[in-house]
C-alpha cells in the first residue's frame, strides 16, 4: 500500500512536530502493510537545500520500519509555476493543491506548457477546496491530460465536517477519484487514512478498493498515467449503510 500525501519529515515545514511523532506515524504504517511513502512538504521559496536534510533523516528512520520514504511537494500554484521540479516519486505527477485559485480556463491555460512538456497533476484534497460542485470542477480539470484528484481518507469519514464528506463521495463515485492519501501531520491522519480502506472495503470489490490505494500510487511514483476507472453503483442497502458510516 502507498500513501502519496504525507507530511511526515519531522521538524519541518508543519509536518511531524518531532521524531517520536513521525516513528509513531511509521508504526502505523507498517502495521496497516505500508511499504512506501511520499514526503510532500509545502513547496515554499528556497526549500531544495533544507527539505534534503531533513528528508536524508527521515527517509533512514522509516527505512528502520522497513517503508521506503520518496521525495515530492505539495506545491502551491505559484510555487509549481516557478520551480517545477519535484515530482511524486520517480514519476511524471505534481502533487498541487489549487488552494483558493478557481479551476477555470485561466488555470488550465497556466498549467498547460508544463502538462506539454510531458507532467501531469495529481490534485490535492480538492473535496476540501471546492465542495460546491466538485464534479463540475474535476470535469473541468481532467482538461489536463492525465490529470487525476487524490481525496483524503478523512474526508470519506467525516471528519472535515458533512459538507465535505458529501463532497468527496460525489467526487469517488463519479469515477473521478484517481487516489485515496492521508495527508498525514499527525497520527490521527494515517489511523483516518487506514480506517477508511477498511470501510471501503465493505462496500466496494477489493480490486477497487487497491485502484485507490496501491494500483494507481504505482502508476504514479512508477511514471505511467494514472488510470480513469468507473466506480461501481452501490446497491440501495449500501447506500443506506454509507449513510451511517463514521
Amino acid at each position: 500500500m502507498i500513501d502519496l500525501h504525507a507530511h511526515i519529515l519531522y521538524g519541518f515545514d508543519d509536518g511531524a512536530k518531532d521524531r517520536d511523532t513521525c516513528c509513531r506515524m511509521l508504526e502505523l504504517y507498517a502495521a496497516g502493510k505500508v511499504d512506501t511513502v511520499c514526503a510532500s512538504s509545502h513547496s515554499a521559496a528556497n526549500i531544495d537545500n533544507r527539505y534534503e536534510e531533513y528528508f536524508a533523516r527521515s527517509a533512514e528512520l522509516a527505512a528502520s520500519f522497513g517503508i521506503t520514504l520518496l521525495p515530492a511537494l505539495e506545491y502551491a500554484l505559484t510555487d509549481l509555476l516557478a520551480h517545477p521540479d519535484k515530482h511524486l516519486g520517480n514519476g511524471k505527477y505534481f502533487l498541487l493543491d489549487t488552494a483558493n485559485f478557481p479551476v477555470d480556463n485561466a488555470l488550465i491555460n497556466k498549467l498547460k506548457p508544463l502538462n506539454s512538456a510531458g507532467n501531469c497533476f495529481l490534485w490535492a484534497h480538492p473535496e476540501r477546496l471546492h465542495i460546491a460542485d466538485p464534479v463540475k470542477t474535476a470535469r473541468n480539470y481532467a482538461l489536463l491530460r492525465g490529470s487525476g484528484c487524490q481525496l483524503n481518507g478523512a474526508s470519506l469519514l467525516g471528519l472535515f465536517g458533512k459538507e465535505v464528506k458529501i463532497a468527496a463521495w460525489k467526487l469517488l463515485e463519479s469515477g473521478f477519484c484517481s487516489v485515496i492519501s492521508s495527508d498525514a501531520h499527525t497520527t490521527d491522519e494515517v489511523n483516518a487514512w487506514l480506517k477508511a480502506k477498511q470501510q471501503l472495503t465493505a462496500f466496494y470489490p477489493d480490486d477497487m478498493v487497491n485502484f485507490w490505494f496501491d494500483t494507481n500510487p504505482q502508476r504514479i511514483i512508477s511514471g505511467l498515467t494514472a488510470e480513469r476507472r468507473e466506480t461501481p453503483t452501490l446497491s440501495l442497502k449500501k447506500r443506506f449503510l454509507r449513510l451511517f458510516q463514521n
